[in-house]
């Protein structure tokens, strides 16, 4: 009925999360994905960091969350692959030495963007 009229469904989602717990995040994040298009969501956005959290602080600097991040969002891809919805998580990403916080754009097991955070705060919250 929405597309009817040329309106999307979006919708918001903040999951139950565990700081630097990539596993525990993703099957939050897959369970909300899958219960969003349930609901004939279309489009659905997640929290920056969703897959790593956001307080992870010196964390970021460790090998091992960042290739858990990486691991933790092909499986999102896969678990999802069969669905339409297009869902946008956060996570964050090293390219060339350089430490990026990112929203990846998935939809139907492909990734359809990477943006990065570009409205860096200027206050050392962290």
């Amino acid at each position: 009925m929405l597309n009817k009229y040329g309106f999307v469904r979006v919708g918001a989602v903040t999951p139950n999360m565990k700081v630097a717990d990539t596993a525990y995040n993703t099957d939050e994040i897959i369970k909300s994905i899958r219960d969003a298009n349930n609901e004939n969501i279309q489009i659905l956005v997640f929290p920056e960091l969703s897959i790593t959290g956001y307080t992870c602080a010196d964390l970021f600097a460790q090998t091992i969350l960042l290739d858990n991040a990486k691991k933790s969002l092909d499986r999102i891809i896969n678990e999802t692959k069969e669905l339409n919805i297009i869902s946008i998580v956060g996570m964050p990403l090293k390219l060339d030495n350089n430490l990026f916080n990112v929203a990846v754009v998935i939809q139907s097991g492909k990734i359809l963007g990477i943006v990065p955070k570009t409205c860096i705060p200027n206050y050392e919250e962290f």
